[in-house]
């Protein structure tokens, strides 16, 4: 987990967490760390939104396509 905590503390949002609070917190299931591929797609147009997501690397492009594609 310690990859993880590392780019978390990068995050404005959590960089004021101490370690042991962000394992704490992974452990539990408050925190979760999801990986995709490239290419790969997140979330649907429409799809309830649940939780905060915040990406730790990489980038995410946004991509909205109508009903006639």
């Amino acid at each position: 987990m310690s990859k993880y905590t590392e780019l978390m503390k990068k995050s404005i949002l959590l960089n004021s967490l101490t370690r042991e609070e962000m394992n704490r917190y992974l452990s539990d299931g408050s925190f979760k760390i999801s990986t995709y591929g490239k290419n790969k797609i997140i979330h649907f147009t429409g799809e309830r939104c649940a939780k905060l997501e915040i990406i730790l690397a990489g980038k995410v492009v946004v991509e909205r396509i109508d009903q006639s594609g």
